[in-house]
């Protein structure tokens, strides 16, 4: 029998945007049978940053897979902005991914054949836009808040690996998406790069979207304002604001703010527009 929940792991929200109740997750069958998850409880508020953070192995990323529909529990319940996942069809999970939510992988998984802006395209290419114009101009602006607006026609190869997370993040928030799952974002960068990122992250959550990150690094988890601890395929802890200052923001919707509210754009800015020390300096010219 599960133990009680933790009242830390409970939203302060009435409704909270994520809500998980008893989630095991298994694979194989029999003697074969490897247990990831083990009944977890937790609610996330809508509008906050939070990290999920424990060592490899744990059950990080299988927790946002499922979170995100890429996967589904063995059994429990998983509601997100109100929908009871295991109760949607394949085309209405499909639809929930393309609409809802924003994915920033570990491995980046830009397409190779396309420019930093087509890739940004590619996440647009289904949403209602008017014209391809329009949908460019998203994709273009996008590129411009990371920091990347000189850089759209260049192919993967030709980004540095800080380049190509920005453009990965872009493609996921380009969507305006409720809610963004980032897994391990800083893995692949060298720790300023790492930060760098980290830091327009936040200032994209504070522009409105809601963020998930799993993360085993403790610099990470230090700039959560929601800490949740897994060990073991189960909730070992979790605490508010992980260490700088910031608080949840219920109610935001949107990953950006509007267009005319310029004051408060995320973007990194390079003074003359050299790449600092560390970031890009070793990347190939552009074709």
């Amino acid at each position: 029998m599960n133990e009680p929940m933790d009242e830390s792991l409970e939203s302060d929200a009435a409704t909270p945007l994520v809500r998980l109740r008893g989630v095991f997750k298994s694979y194989g069958s029999g003697a074969l049978t490897a247990e990831v998850l083990k009944g977890v409880d937790l609610d996330l508020v809508q509008g906050e940053f939070a990290v999920i953070f424990g060592p490899s192995g744990c059950g990080k990323t299988t927790l946002l897979n499922i979170i995100g529909a890429l996967d589904a529990p063995t059994s429990g319940s998983v509601l997100v902005d109100g929908h009871e996942l295991s109760r949607m069809s394949r085309a209405e999970l499909t639809e929930f991914r393309r609409g809802k939510v924003g994915f920033v992988f570990q491995s980046y998984n830009l397409i190779p054949t396309l420019t930093a802006v087509e890739n940004v395209e590619a996440a647009l290419e289904l949403l209602p836009f008017s014209s391809r114009r329009e949908m460019r101009g998203r994709a273009v602006d996008y590129l411009r808040r990371v920091g990347l607006g000189a850089r759209g026609g260049a192919f993967p190869d030709h980004l540095s690996g800080g380049e190509q997370q920005r453009v990965a993040i872009a493609r996921a928030l380009a969507k305006q998406p409720l809610l963004v799952l980032a897994d391990e974002p800083t893995g692949n960068l060298d720790e300023a790069m790492g930060m760098r990122i980290l830091d327009l992250m936040r200032e994209l959550n504070a522009a409105g979207a809601t963020f998930v990150v799993v993360s085993h690094n403790p610099r990470v988890a230090e700039r959560a304002d929601r800490l949740v601890r897994l060990s073991d395929g189960k909730i070992a802890g979790a605490s508010r604001d992980g260490g700088d200052g910031a608080r949840p923001r219920p109610g935001h919707r949107g990953a950006v703010p509007s267009a005319p509210d310029r004051r408060r754009e995320p973007e990194i800015r390079h003074g003359d527009g050299a790449p600092p020390a560390g970031d890009g300096s070793d990347e190939k010219a552009d074709p």
